[in-house]
């Protein structure tokens, strides 16, 4: 609830914001439009649209027409048309770029971001721009996982990745989170480092009062935004109430300020244009930062809105220019675990797994059953015996792959988020065939 009314209420900001600034500007300009209205007022409207707007010689009437400031429609521009939410249409189409006054006369929308070669930073390979941001040290780094109980007196086990380092994201960048290095797949702990775990549990981002509880310091809940496995446009028609963190490297910070005087920045996250609200005094205009945020929702021309957690500066690296991504995939990297005495496993039935899936979220389990139907790596799990329900399961290192319609006992980690894309797998530690 606590994100749900902070996301509403930075979209609510930044979309009068949008609607303030470009009321102030007009109204600051208008001697300067008289001027350019004069000017033009000897020549013909209709010969060009653009021209005709910013001379201010254009308005929108009740039947959705363009008119001139008297009401005669200008016929030369037919084809455009404009919808009950002051959006022009074109043959079908939206006109972005343009708004409208109260009374209706046609204006520039001031704050329409327009892609132009300049502000690009161009079609190019963005695995290559990430990896000239990662220290290439990293590339392989045998990551350090350690177990720890829950806090709180719990009995439950989760592990962690062991935090031994300043700065994180190169070792986001090269994968070293996650699973044979496959970005955003499965990762190796359940727990992100214990010194960012604090920063973003104690910062906006949090959704709970629980500091352990937070969703969004676990792994199962943070994206890097690589444009490949996680893109700014899958983002935008996401749910902006989904727990979760969005690591991503913004270009060009600007700083801005809203209406109410919060501080909010633009960058770029690739090509994307979008806005971060956070109070960073130490980044400066045109610096470019590596950035934990929250996504919670688009402005009214879909720029993406973030509250931000946390940002690192960073240092740029020399890559070889033949680097893709799959530099940062095919590395060979290892997991040490540092374990405290075995995990106790809850003995479960297939069915309790199931039905009351986040009940058992994060906790050792014992199950007994048929390993009944194999998916790619995947396997599902029946109760004996029956064919209905099924729980995916996922096989750790060193777990060697069972036959199929084999009655096992599985001790395994047990994860399941709710949402609209519901997620669960049971992470198989050990296999025990039964008979």
């Amino acid at each position: 609830m606590k994100k749900k009314i902070v996301s509403l209420l930075v979209v609510t900001v930044m979309v009068l914001s949008l609607v303030a600034c470009g009321s102030e500007k007009h109204d600051n300009s208008s001697s300067e439009e008289t001027k350019v209205t004069e000017e033009k007022s000897d020549e013909k409207i209709g010969e060009d649209f653009h021209a005709d707007v910013e001379a201010g010689l254009l308005w929108i009437n009740k039947q959705g027409r363009v008119t001139d400031k008297d009401g005669n429609i200008i016929d030369a521009y037919s084809y455009i048309t404009a919808n009950d939410r002051k959006t022009l249409i074109s043959d079908g189409d939206i006109m972005a770029g343009y708004t409208m006054t109260d009374d209706m006369q046609i204006i520039i929308d001031e704050e329409y971001i327009s892609m132009t070669e300049e502000d690009s930073v161009g079609d190019t390979d963005y695995s290559y721009t990430l990896l000239s941001i990662a220290d290439p040290s990293v590339k392989g780094r045998q990551m350090t996982v350690s177990e720890e109980k829950q806090a709180g007196g719990g009995s439950n086990i989760y592990t962690r990745i062991v935090d031994d380092r300043s700065e994180y994201h190169s070792d986001i960048i090269y994968g070293n989170w996650w699973v044979d290095h496959q970005i955003n797949g499965t990762p190796i702990a359940y727990y992100v480092p214990e010194n960012l775990h604090g920063k973003l549990a104690r910062s906006g981002l949090s959704t709970y009062a629980g500091y352990e509880s937070n969703p969004s310091v676990t792994l199962d809940d943070f994206k890097l935004i690589d444009q490949d496995t996680c893109t700014v446009d899958s983002i935008k028609r996401s749910d902006p109430d989904d727990f979760g963190t969005y690591a991503f490297y913004l270009e060009n910070c600007q700083k801005q300020t809203d209406e109410s005087g919060n501080m909010y920045f633009t960058g770029y996250i690739d090509a994307d244009y979008v806005a971060v609200y956070g109070g960073f005094d130490n980044i400066l205009n045109g610096d470019n930062v590596f950035m934990y945020a929250d996504y919670v929702g688009l402005s009214t021309n879909d720029v993406p809105i973030f509250v931000g957690a946390y940002a690192e500066f960073v240092e740029e690296y020399n890559v070889d220019a033949d680097a893709s991504s799959e530099e940062i995939e095919n590395t060979d990297n290892s997991v040490n675990v540092e374990k405290l005495p075995g995990p106790e496993y809850k003995e479960v039935t297939v069915e309790e797994l199931y039905e009351d899936r986040t009940s058992y979220s994060g906790q050792y389990v014992e199950v007994t059953g048929t390993i009944g139907a194999q998916e790619g790596e995947d396997y599902y799990l029946f109760p004996v015996g029956e064919y209905e329900p099924a729980i995916p399961m996922k096989l750790e290192e060193g777990v060697s792959a069972p036959d199929i319609l084999t009655d096992a006992k599985i001790q395994g980690y047990w994860t399941s988020t709710l949402g609209p894309d519901t997620y669960m797998f049971l992470f198989v530690k050990s296999i025990e065939e039964i008979e």
